[in-house]
């Protein structure tokens, strides 16, 4: 008998119905947006503010509702993937407004180990978000041939890419290395989502005095939401 095993599986975590007041939301990233400039990163057209740090993104509302939310499906992540004795710590975030035409281009998240986006308004044909396997194994599919000469994208050893169509008050938690691009906006109205960063830490390994401002940093914000 012949058996086949499916080793190195990679995790995507989502939720739906996250809870949080998509229309905040919404009415921040429109006031952020004309309040600040932007940048060009992996977006093709459209709007991305430069990072909001740690601070931020735990004390201000609305993002400091959705770092809660965050830390509790990145919990559940490092649950499913054997971690213990972590501390975590979002470290950056920032917002993208994608109108009619806009895209981001493939990217990936470095320096951290879970990327993640949270989405306030998705209105439909506006651009879901794909998730690509490595570039070099791709390469080893296409060298085969066109791709015709083979099934593609029919079992987990041959997909090529994971497609999700997020709908408003969804969150994602993606290997922060997994390649991943947004596409194009093909509706006619504004489609906004926020994107961040998440750093885990070990309290079995001395960071000295970083360990202890991230665990002072967490107690506080812990403090200050009660």
């Amino acid at each position: 008998m012949i058996k086949c095993d499916y080793w190195f599986p990679r995790g995507i975590w989502h939720k739906e119905d996250c809870g949080l007041d998509t229309d905040h939301f919404n009415e921040f990233a429109t006031i952020h947006r004309g309040a600040m400039s932007g940048r060009v990163a992996s977006n093709e057209g459209g709007f991305q503010s430069f990072d909001w740090g740690s601070e931020r993104m735990h004390t201000l509302a609305p993002l400091k509702h959705l770092t809660e939310v965050v830390y509790d499906v990145v919990d559940v992540a490092c649950q499913d993937l054997g971690f213990k004795d972590y501390a975590m710590l979002l470290t950056n975030g920032w917002l993208n407004i994608n109108g009619p035409g806009d895209l981001n281009h493939v990217h990936s998240h470095p320096g951290a180990m879970f990327g993640g986006v949270y989405y306030s308004k998705v209105p439909p044909k506006s651009g879901g978000i794909t998730f690509m396997r490595p570039f070099d194994e791709l390469h080893k599919f296409k060298s085969w041939g066109t791709g015709h000469n083979y099934d593609n994208g029919s079992n987990p050893l041959n997909y090529e890419v994971a497609a999700y169509d997020p709908q408003p008050d969804q969150l994602i938690i993606f290997p922060a290395d997994m390649l991943h691009k947004v596409e194009t906006n093909r509706s006619s109205e504004e489609r906004i989502s926020y994107s961040f960063n998440i750093t885990l830490y070990s309290k079995h390994i001395n960071y000295g005095s970083i360990q202890k401002s991230i665990e002072s940093f967490n107690d506080n914000v812990s403090e200050s939401s009660d």
